[in-house]
């Protein structure tokens, strides 16, 4: 009996930190994607910016990363930038003026629609992107958890 108890209590536990972890999705208001055969399945807000601001070029399993993101008007787009960030996009649009400008970097892709990320990311793979945590994504991407 005792040790049904604790089945039951471990059970009950690792579905409130499965609730906490898909709530802390939603909460940020996006999920980030990555390609299926990619290892990688958590990364830090720090890490993800170094990423979408090519800080960061290269994967640790290898190959050079492509990040792909929504128009600067889309919500989701604008929750993203805040969230990891830390800034509006329009600051995010100066720290590319000024790379661009230089002749030392070239923003990512720009799409204007969730589903076309997700096609983005389904056929490259070294892609990063995100959607709204609201989209519902098939097996041809997969979601990488964010960590603080």
């Amino acid at each position: 009996m005792n040790h049904v108890r604790r089945f039951l209590a471990f059970s009950l536990f690792a579905l409130a930190v499965t609730a906490t972890a898909s709530r802390a999705q939603s909460a940020i208001g996006f999920k980030v994607v990555v390609h299926p055969s990619n290892p990688t399945t958590e990364l830090s807000r720090a890490e993800i910016s170094r990423l979408f601001l090519k800080k960061d070029t290269l994967w640790d399993h290898a190959g050079t990363v492509a990040p792909v993101d929504l128009v600067p008007n889309n919500r989701t787009r604008q929750r993203f930038s805040k969230a990891i960030h830390g800034r509006e996009v329009r600051r995010v649009q100066s720290y590319w003026l000024r790379l661009i400008f230089s002749g030392r970097a070239a923003p990512p892709p720009e799409l204007d629609q969730e589903r076309q990320v997700l096609e983005f990311v389904a056929n490259d793979r070294q892609a990063i992107g995100y959607v709204s945590s609201t989209t519902t994504v098939g097996k041809d991407v997969k979601v990488v958890k964010v960590i603080d």
